[in-house]
C-alpha cells in the first residue's frame, strides 16, 4: 500500500525511484528495497539449499505464576537448558557462552551473557552459568514472570580445544 501510494508497482519502478524518497516513506527498509531492486544486495551468495550458519540456540518461557525463589528459577532454567542442550547436539555444535533473559512481573527486562571456559553441549554447564549470571544480576525487587536461556558463540562439535594441564 505504501509503495502504491508513491506510484511503485513494479521492481523497475522501485529501482528508478529516488532512494531518499523511499527512505523518507519507508525508513531503513526503503534503502534496503532500493538496493535489492538495483541488484546491490550485500548478503553473501549461497548455493541453493545452503542455509545460514546458526549463531545461537535458545528457549524462553513465560511462567503461569510469578517466580519468587531461586529454586523456582533454577527449575525453569533446568528445563530450558535441557531443551537447548538437546538442540545443540542435534545441530552438531557446542556453545562457548550463555545468555539469559529475565523479565519481571512489571514487564521490565534485562539480558546478560557470559563466555564459558570450554565449549559444551550438555545442560549442566548451561544451568550453572545461567544461575551464576542470575545470582550476580537479579536482586529480587520484583518477582520474575519470564525467563530465557540461549547458547551463544557456537562452534562445530568436532572442533578440538586445548585443555589446561595444570
Amino acid at each position: 500500500r505504501k509503495l502504491e501510494a508513491i506510484a511503485v508497482n513494479t521492481i523497475g519502478d522501485l529501482a528508478r525511484m529516488d532512494v531518499e524518497i523511499l527512505q523518507r516513506k519507508l525508513g531503513k527498509w526503503g534503502e534496503i528495497l532500493w538496493l535489492f531492486a538495483n541488484g546491490m544486495d550485500t548478503a553473501p551468495v549461497r548455493m541453493i539449499g545452503e542455509s545460514e550458519q546458526i549463531k545461537s540456540i535458545g528457549n524462553g518461557t513465560t511462567c503461569p505464576r510469578d517466580l519468587k525463589t531461586e529454586q523456582d528459577v533454577r527449575l525453569v532454567f533446568t528445563v530450558l537448558a535441557e531443551s537447548v542442550a538437546a538442540r545443540l547436539r542435534d545441530c552438531g555444535v557446542k556453545c562457548q557462552g550463555v545468555q539469559i533473559f529475565l523479565r519481571d512481573n512489571d514487564l521490565m527486562s534485562i539480558t546478560r551473557q557470559k563466555k564459558m571456559e570450554y565449549p559444551c553441549c550438555t545442560s549442566t554447564p548451561l544451568i550453572n552459568t545461567a544461575m551464576e549470571l542470575f545470582r550476580n544480576n537479579w536482586h529480587w525487587q520484583r518477582p520474575l514472570r519470564s525467563l530465557g536461556l540461549s547458547a551463544i558463540y557456537l562452534v562445530t562439535a568436532d572442533k578440538h580445544i586445548q585443555l589446561l594441564v595444570f
